[in-house]
């Protein structure tokens, strides 16, 4: 494989990026789940990062947590989280979308100046499909 080979596997058809790296050590929070469900979540994310040979950590310096992921029933639950509003541009015509689309999961990025991941908030609207799962 030459290099425009590799790049076609990581671009989109309009030419941005499909993926990124992350800049920093992933430090989660994990929200919605009971104990038990908290410790695979976990061990999940413990395990790709060994497995990428990526740290992961307590607490990131200056976010806190840089992976959020928030398991709930039904996406107006996230309207009422208080703040959500600040860290999701446009949450209420985002939520309105979502709801349409009958999604049960999104992921919003945010990136550093060199194009790194700097955060990643995950929603899981848990329906009879990704429940089955």
């Amino acid at each position: 494989m030459d290099v425009a080979d590799i790049e076609a596997l990581f671009t989109r058809g309009d030419g941005q990026f499909a993926f990124a790296r992350w800049g920093r050590p992933i430090c989660p929070v994990v929200f919605g789940v009971d104990d038990a469900t908290l410790g695979v979540v976990k061990g999940a994310i413990e395990a790709t990062c060994a497995l990428a040979g990526h740290e992961m950590g307590e607490m990131d310096a200056e976010l806190g947590s840089n992976l959020m992921v928030f398991f709930f029933s039904d996406w107006q639950e996230l309207i009422d989280v208080p703040g959500m509003d600040r860290l999701v541009p446009d949450l209420g015509p985002l939520v309105a979308r979502l709801e349409k689309a009958e999604a049960n999961q999104y992921r919003f990025f945010r990136f550093d100046n060199a194009g790194a991941i700097k955060a990643c908030f995950v929603f899981l609207r848990m329906d009879q499909h990704l429940s089955d799962v």
